[in-house]
């Protein structure tokens, strides 16, 4: 079910454009509905979506809990130019504006996360606790381009804020249960309310979530991509006067699951290989014992596939609104988040090569803010940050009983700790009535230390490496821009805005194993690090709210200058990567968000992500293949989303409401070097709800259905002609369809 993207995305830009020039008059104000404000914090402050000069998405409360997002990957298919494959439930690779997040996979401790993640204004900043449950929260918005200037942690490619629902001094509450097919069962519930009226309330939201999986393995008869967490999180909100709040946040997440690998279609004729090598020698197997035609049909060792996750943290907010207006804010959080991901490696039911992964990571972070009135024309905010992270990091490669040859383990132990410094301050001047002038500053002093120990294994290549190392960074980022409101002479609201941004990402280390290309090629002196990389980011965009509060459009326009990028190299006749400082890269494109009331029932949105991203110069990224000019990993062209919703009156104040989207990935590549056989396809999906709202008994019933046309979309791959190392040819697919029925209750 293919349709022309381009012509799409041309003819909705063109309905936008006109829209702007519509005259008011052709809205029948008296009788028209109005699109609701949407409130977001992108500047640290409450204020409404379409005064912001950022490009943001944001989600609602009631988007949320009707689009059934539970977790972070359910947002990428409305967001433009936000790519998200969980390849695991707390491994994620992401990619923003053709950028990837983190080149290197999430259990380099040495790598840092070019998206920041916050929860109620504090950081997550490992990729391993980025996929945050989204039970009970009041607001998630993505903020795309560099963000250091308002947040604490530094950020060059964008923040997710998450705002979760705080407890006050009416009672409340909520239980939703959710069943589908594979035996999908979750469950919601929310209490809230006053301890001491009018001075300290407090709210406990719990959430589980049990699935079976999807993929079939036939070595044993179970599946796989099961899923098994349950999240809890207890709040206190303290109000002993109009002028002091203070909010004391402690959270909890337990998630269990054995992931799925990749459906094996073929096998290298290359001896030296692992699983061709281990079919050689074992006399009683062959190909077909290995290849199972199918999606998701697999053959791999289930016992050794564990995909755990333990985050526990305590955080506290606290708020002094002084009598001048300005107000002082601290915000102070530990956070603990462990993950464990163990591995069938070969891929197969044959027991030949295991791997474990592990990361323990501890956090310490404290904010400080000064807010000045928002009223004023000069206002800023100014702040210090701080954070300590300590990772240990684990992996472990084991030979089993069916490989043939004797061979040692291959073992990796590292500590990476990492503290950082920050001062920042963000100012807005309202020099005349309609025009503002802003300017950020952020200065950041970072210092990474590394203890890394790899033993030896000369069957995979891989040399002794014992080395202590350290990697400091400073640099100053800054925003700088203007806006202007055309409300005055065009009648509706309408917001220009122009920015120029610089970033960066600090340097770090190759936490994985590493050959002796890895380690720069000498033995004796081994050296695992990069450097920072630097970005600077052109945006131009236009925000407006047209036709009597029925038409809100987006648009976005940005140009990235990227210096000495973190890139992955794939190393010859290896499955082993690492880091390096890449080339110039570029990245541009257009995002298109618009959202149209076109009449009292029906809703039509529209999110149109285009992006072009790619290399400079890149001859060292492979060393058989050149790299240059190549398309940046996990970039499609084209990220876009269309959906009609629908909210009908019936008898007795319920209502009816139902929503059908579509969304489109283009075509991308798995790494740098563009092979052909590493090309993902295009990727569509549809979904569907449909439901009852009874508000006189507080109940909302629904029933879904995802991935409606059950495409099978590949996440990630291998190819037996370039994986030297396993050999085999394999693909590993997104969730089928899946559909279920939803029950809310409120009070």
């Amino acid at each position: 079910m293919s349709i022309n993207i381009k012509r799409t995305a041309i003819f909705l830009a063109l309905t936008a454009t006109s829209a702007l020039s519509t005259p008011l008059a052709l809205a029948d104000e008296s009788s028209s509905p109005k699109l609701e404000e949407v409130i977001v914090t992108a500047q640290r402050t409450e204020q409404n979506m379409q005064d912001v000069p950022v490009a943001i998405t944001a989600f609602t409360a009631e988007m949320i809990d009707r689009d059934g997002i539970s977790t972070f990957q359910d947002i990428q298919h409305t967001v433009p130019n936000l790519s998200m494959v969980v390849v695991t439930p707390f491994a994620s690779w992401v990619n923003m504006r053709g950028i990837p997040s983190n080149p290197n996979g999430v259990f380099n401790s040495g790598t840092s996360a070019g998206l920041a993640t916050y929860v109620d204004g504090v950081v997550f900043s490992r990729p391993t606790g980025f996929n945050q449950d989204l039970a009970n929260v009041e607001r998630v918005e993505v903020l795309r381009g560099p963000q250091g200037t308002l947040f604490g942690q530094n950020s060059n490619l964008g923040v997710i804020n998450v705002t979760t629902r705080k407890p006050g001094d009416e009672l409340e509450g909520k239980l939703k249960l959710d069943v589908g097919n594979y035996e999908y069962t979750s469950g919601t519930a929310y209490i809230s309310g006053p301890l001491i009226e009018g001075v300290l309330a407090g709210s406990l939201s719990l959430f589980k979530v049990e699935r079976d999986g999807f993929s079939k393995n036939v070595t044993n008869g179970d599946t796989t991509d099961d899923l098994d967490r349950e999240t809890a999180r207890v709040q206190l909100r303290y109000t002993p006067n109009d002028k002091f709040t203070a909010d004391l946040n402690a959270d909890y997440l337990k998630g269990r699951s054995r992931s799925s690998n990749p459906d094996i279609l073929e096998i290298s004729d290359n001896p030296n290989t692992l699983v061709r090598l281990a079919l050689i020698l074992s006399p009683d197997l062959d190909d077909d014992d290995v290849i199972i035609p199918g999606a998701r049909t697999v053959t791999q060792n289930s016992e050794l596939d564990i995909n755990k996750r333990d985050n526990d943290g305590v955080d506290l907010t606290m708020l002094y609104d002084f009598d001048n207006g300005y107000a002082l804010k601290s915000i102070t959080a530990q956070k603990n988040y462990d993950s464990f991901f163990g591995d069938d490696q070969d891929g197969t039911g044959l027991q030949i090569l295991d791997l474990v992964q592990q990361e323990d990571n501890s956090q310490f972070s404290q904010e400080l803010q000064l807010i000045s009135p928002q009223e004023n024309d000069l206002r800023f905010i100014t702040g210090l940050f701080y954070i300590d992270i300590d990772s240990e990091n684990l992996q472990a490669a084991n030979f089993l009983e069916d490989f043939p040859l004797p061979s040692e383990p291959l073992y990796l132990e590292a500590e990476v700790t990492s503290k950082s410094i920050a001062a920042f301050a963000h100012a807005t001047w309202d020099f005349s009535d309609n025009a503002s002038a802003f300017l950020g500053m952020r200065y950041s002093d970072i210092e990474k230390d590394v203890v890394f120990q790899q033993d030896a294994n000369s069957i995979l290549r891989y040399p002794k490496v014992d080395l202590v190392d350290t990697v400091e960074n400073d640099f100053v980022s800054w925003t700088v821009g203007v806006s202007y409101d055309f409300e005055e002479s065009f009648g509706a609201p309408l917001i220009a805005y122009a920015k120029v941004s610089r970033g960066y990402k600090e340097g770090g280390f190759t936490v994985r194993f590493v050959t002796v290309a890895g380690i720069g090629g000498d033995v004796d002196n081994p050296d695992i690090s990069f450097d920072e990389e630097e970005v600077t980011s052109y945006e131009v965009g236009l925000k407006g709210t047209l036709l009597d509060q029925r038409l809100r459009t987006n648009l976005a326009v940005f140009y990235l200058d990227y210096k000495d990028i973190q890139a992955t190299v794939f190393e010859e006749n290896s499955s082993a990567i690492h880091i390096t400082n890449g080339p110039e890269a570029t990245s541009q494109g257009a995002e298109l968000e618009v959202t149209y009331l076109l009449n009292e029932y029906f809703t039509f949105r529209a999110n149109i992500g285009y992006v072009d991203a790619k290399y400079g110069d890149f001859d060292n990224c492979n060393r058989v293949l050149s790299c240059s000019g190549n398309k940046l990993p996990r970039s499609p062209e084209w990220t876009n989303n269309f959906a009609l919703s629908a909210i009908y009156p019936l008898a007795n104040g319920w209502e009816l409401f139902s929503s059908l989207d579509y969304s489109y990935r283009s075509e991308s590549y798995l790494s740098a070097p563009n092979t052909e056989l590493l090309e993902f396809d295009v990727v569509e999906q549809v979904n569907f709800y449909a439901g009852v709202l009874m508000p006189e008994y507080g109940m909302e019933i629904q029933a879904y259905v995802k991935n409606a046309t059950d495409e099978d979309y590949v996440t990630s791959m291998s190819e037996a002609s370039i994986d030297r190392t396993y050999g085999t040819t394999g693909r590993r697919y997104g969730p089928p369809r899946t559909y279920g029925v939803r029950l809310t209750y409120r009070f």
